[in-house]
């Protein structure tokens, strides 16, 4: 079996084997017995089917974080992502949470939990997060390019803006798409929705709450669709504590990965009808 201080964890016992076993074949180097994770797979059927879905407690924050909080509400990204009704910002349990994915890279997720301040800020920054990237603008005759590389996976290309008052100047904002923990409730379900290596890397450090974003009394189809919301919504779903189980995970073998951001500027002429020239 890989040792997996460096690499990830698959949940088992929650896809169908085959699933499972396409994405371990497609994606990690390891090699696996097939009989063994079959049975792996088994024991952790019988071991979720076993148990039943207490759901998580749920706390109104301590006085300790209200300047935090206040700082957090007036941050221009909280306020336009959450300036509507239906969240609040709550302490939840941490180990029962129901994970929205079965994969988590161990590593990183100990890395993310690592960052300097307390859960609260790791969870709900109240200030930009600095972002870690290489790279720059690569100009010659031919090409004018923004290439950045970053081993986090959450930056995305959120914003573009065109301004014509002095010629015309076009900006893109590369930034974090999961920056806060998130937790939507559906019925008596609380589901973590983003923030999941963070909580992965706080419960293996033995933190017993997230502090996170509630969405209290949402439907079934504001779920993300990484595993099927029959699943996420039944009597024994996956829950956090299963990526520290041995019997509910799988450990192998994950090489970090770099997410490769590339803006670049193509000039051409067109003929008056369409067609180029």
């Amino acid at each position: 079996m890989p040792d997996d201080t460096q690499g990830a964890r698959y949940l088992l016992g929650i896809e169908p084997l085959h699933d499972t076993m396409r994405f371990l074949g497609q994606h990690s180097p390891s090699e696996w017995d097939p009989a063994h994770l079959a049975r792996q797979h088994t024991t952790a059927q019988a071991i979720r089917r076993a148990r039943s879905y207490r759901p998580p407690t749920v706390a109104t924050p301590p006085a300790s974080w209200m300047a935090h909080i206040s700082r957090l509400e007036q941050r221009p990204l909280f306020q336009q992502l959450f300036d509507r009704a239906g969240v609040r910002i709550a302490e939840v349990g941490l180990a029962d949470l129901i994970p929205i994915q079965p994969h988590v890279h161990f590593a990183y997720a100990q890395q993310r939990a690592a960052e300097p301040g307390t859960a609260l800020s790791v969870c709900l920054s109240a200030d930009p997060e600095p972002i870690s990237v290489q790279g720059g603008i690569s100009e010659d005759r031919d090409d004018l390019a923004f290439t950045v590389t970053t081993p986090d996976l959450n930056l995305a290309v959120t914003e573009a803006r065109l301004d014509t008052l002095h010629g015309v100047e076009v900006s893109f904002r590369v930034s974090r798409t999961s920056v806060f923990c998130q937790v939507v409730q559906v019925g008596t379900h609380l589901i973590l929705t983003d923030g999941t290596h963070r909580a992965v890397g706080l419960l293996a450090q033995g933190a017993a709450t997230l502090p996170c974003l509630l969405t209290e009394h949402a439907e079934p189809w504001q779920l993300p669709s990484h595993l099927d919301p029959a699943l996420l919504l039944g009597p024994h779903p996956p829950l956090m504590r299963d990526f520290l189980d041995p019997a509910l995970h799988v450990p192998h073998t994950w090489p970090l990965r770099r997410k490769v951001i590339r803006i670049r500027v193509d000039q051409f002429v067109l003929a008056a009808d369409g067609t180029t020239s």
